[in-house]
């Protein structure tokens, strides 16, 4: 039987796509968080996404296609951020918890994201490293005189120890 004008039409019409998305980058606007800062984490996909903002940041924080340890930051999207008009870029914004000294990473499970026609990308990867420090540094103060005062014109030695090396680059002269 020879094809109707309808199945013709049909076939005209065919579209097909095979090929398997992928995260051509990922990118933090400040890897090295300290207390206070935040970072705005931008994911650039090859092709329109499917996934919604919930399946990539995860309904409960740590679970959604971006893989982070929720006790370290969390990432949340504010205004203007999640995904761009054709789902192609999302962007999101990295705060790290109080008391956390240590590096931490965000990945992208790749076999849950997904083309808006279902292509599923095959393997994960795409891990982003940040240095993460939110515990204040601390300073002792050790008198090594044992002078019970200091008058003046007089002098005394003292010690101090910090918590942490100092960064004394930008210190004023």
């Amino acid at each position: 039987n020879p094809p109707s004008t309808l199945d013709n039409a049909k076939i005209n019409n065919l579209v097909v796509d095979s090929k398997r998305p992928t995260v051509l980058g990922m990118t933090l606007s400040d890897r090295r968080l300290i207390i206070g800062d935040t970072s705005i984490l931008t994911i650039t996909f090859s092709e329109a996404t499917g996934n919604s903002v919930t399946d990539l940041i995860g309904a409960t924080p740590g679970n959604g296609l971006l893989a982070y340890d929720a006790t370290k930051f969390t990432i949340a999207t504010a205004a203007g951020q999640g995904l761009n008009n054709d789902n192609t870029i999302f962007t999101a914004t990295i705060t790290p918890q109080p008391n956390v000294t240590e590096r931490n990473s965000i990945s992208i499970v790749l076999s849950g994201y997904r083309d808006v026609l279902g292509n599923i990308a095959s393997t994960d990867g795409n891990a982003i490293v940040e240095v993460v420090d939110t515990v204040a540094p601390t300073c002792s103060f050790n008198l090594l005189d044992n002078l019970p005062t200091i008058k003046k014109g007089s002098h005394a030695d003292f010690f101090l120890q910090f918590s942490e090396t100092l960064d004394i680059t930008s210190l004023p002269n």
